[in-house]
């Protein structure tokens, strides 16, 4: 019977120390998950102050884009109104529009959600528009514009490149002017 006690007394202290150091055990790995806790939040704060930073260059890097843009439309107007050469006029008023097709660009870059894409449709639209306007166009050709976009990640837009590669924005547009008149 003092065998049986004294197994019982044993078996009692190898279960007790296997529950003290379990119990140890799962402080060291609830400090351990806290310790990481603390470097993830560390790191979110971190992340969020670049991304503020990163939004808030963006903004600056925008407007300095769009004063630059006033700018050299200022210079062509001042430039413009002192030439006599119609051909000299005629380069003028290219360059007025061109600048203007760049700060459509802008502008729908800078108002997006996602930087790095324009929606090639609503932009040939406005363009479309903003052309039908300088020329005054409205009595002499009608504009039948369809653009459709073509599905991929692309980089830019420009003529003549292949979507196959995926580094431009390929669209495949009809613009259609029919004499009025």
């Amino acid at each position: 019977m003092r065998n049986v006690s004294f197994a019982g007394a044993g078996l009692l202290l190898v279960i007790i120390g296997l529950l003290i150091n379990g119990y140890r055990l799962k402080q060291r790995h609830n400090q351990s998950l806290q310790e990481k806790q603390h470097e993830i939040g560390h790191k979110n704060q971190s992340l969020e102050k670049l991304l503020n930073e990163k939004e808030w260059l963006l903004k600056e890097i925008h407007h300095r884009v769009k004063n630059n843009l006033q700018i050299v439309m200022s210079l062509l107007n001042t430039q413009g109104a002192y030439l006599q050469n119609d051909a000299a006029l005629i380069a003028i008023r290219d360059s007025q529009h061109r600048v203007q097709a760049i700060s459509l660009i802008h502008k729908k870059l800078y108002q997006s959600d996602n930087v790095g894409l324009i929606f090639m449709p609503h932009y040939i639209h406005e363009l479309v528009d903003y052309l039908m306007e300088c020329f005054d166009t409205e009595r002499k050709v009608r504009f039948d514009v369809t653009a459709v976009p073509v599905p991929g990640r692309f980089a830019s837009s420009a003529p003549g490149t292949d979507p196959e590669r995926g580094d431009s924005q390929l669209h495949q547009i009809r613009i259609s002017n029919r004499w009025i008149g």
